[in-house]
């Protein structure tokens, strides 16, 4: 009797350690037998492969664009002027690349006009730097209102802190193509903030990017691709999440994740409405060509 007495509680002790492992040491974590636990393991297994009753759609030879100018978005500052000791007066500075020779204007506090195409066709700001040329090509070059001798915004009498009203905007940087048949541009649309531990220093946020293409009437909104910069290397980390043999070249939508090839996509496609990354719906699916010249898109 003594023997199986022994034998209840040495059970019991080691049912109720596995509950407490598993659900942190709660006193109610005994009620989780070994059973029920594989029971729950494998319903959530039968959840996660369960095949959606509508898979992603495909449609091929989706228009391909190409972006002549582009914004280093970690780059773009407004500097506190040497001058500006109880005044606040700013200075802009950033990294850009352009293929085409371009035109830079960038508006403060500005009211935007577009034509029904979307693309801007005009500004009405309250401080602004106009037609800054670049006739030469190249990548990562700097701009900098202080280094070409512009006068510094002063905002006591521009405000770019407060969104004023729903047709103004902060901050506006256009680049625009400088030759005479091209009407090819990207504007970058910013807002700026003041620091919490600094109050002279501003805190500059991207809202979105357009851009407009030669031969198209209409403006396209430009999103960033998660993991494109990786696909677009020679590293070693840019294979497919799911075969990890293959190179990715295929974007999940809405979240924007680049995490697969075009087969595990295609496969994947009919088992499971989920993103492999961050377990979002899935609503399409994007195969992206790269190669050292253009970048071709294609909606699968």
């Amino acid at each position: 009797m003594g023997g199986a007495n022994s034998r209840n509680r040495n059970n019991n002790n080691n049912n109720n350690r596995q509950g407490q492992g598993l659900f942190g040491g709660g006193a109610d974590d005994s009620q989780f037998s070994p059973e029920m636990l594989q029971q729950l393991a494998q319903q959530g297994q039968q959840q996660y492969n369960r095949r959606p009753h509508n898979p992603a759609p495909i449609t091929q030879n989706r228009t391909t664009v190409r972006n002549h100018f582009a914004i280093v978005k970690s780059s773009l500052e407004l500097v506190k002027s040497d001058d500006s000791v109880a005044n606040k007066l700013y200075h802009i500075k950033f990294e850009f690349s352009n293929t085409k020779p371009c035109i830079i204007n960038i508006y403060y506090a500005t009211k935007e006009r577009l034509d029904s195409g979307a693309r801007p066709i005009g500004y009405q700001a309250a401080f602004e730097y106009k037609d800054l040329a670049y006739p030469d090509v190249g990548h990562n070059r700097k701009f900098s209102s202080k280094e070409l001798g512009l006068k510094p915004v002063d905002l006591n009498s521009v405000d770019i802190l407060h969104q004023l009203s729903s047709s103004t905007h902060p901050l506006v940087i256009s680049i625009a193509s400088a030759e005479q048949n091209s009407i090819a541009s990207q504007t970058t649309y910013a807002t700026a903030s003041t620091s919490a531990n600094n109050k002279d220093k501003l805190n500059i946020r991207l809202k979105n990017t357009k851009i407009v293409v030669d031969g198209h009437d209409k403006a396209y909104d430009v999103q960033e691709i998660y993991g494109i910069a990786s696909s677009n290397s020679a590293e070693d980390d840019n294979e497919c999440v799911v075969c990890m043999v293959e190179r990715r070249d295929t974007t999940v939508m809405p979240c924007r994740h680049m995490c697969l090839c075009h087969e595990c996509a295609e496969t994947l496609r009919k088992q499971t409405n989920k993103c492999p990354i961050c377990r979002e719906p899935v609503q399409s699916l994007m195969r992206i060509s790269i190669d050292k010249n253009i970048t071709k898109t294609q909606k699968k």
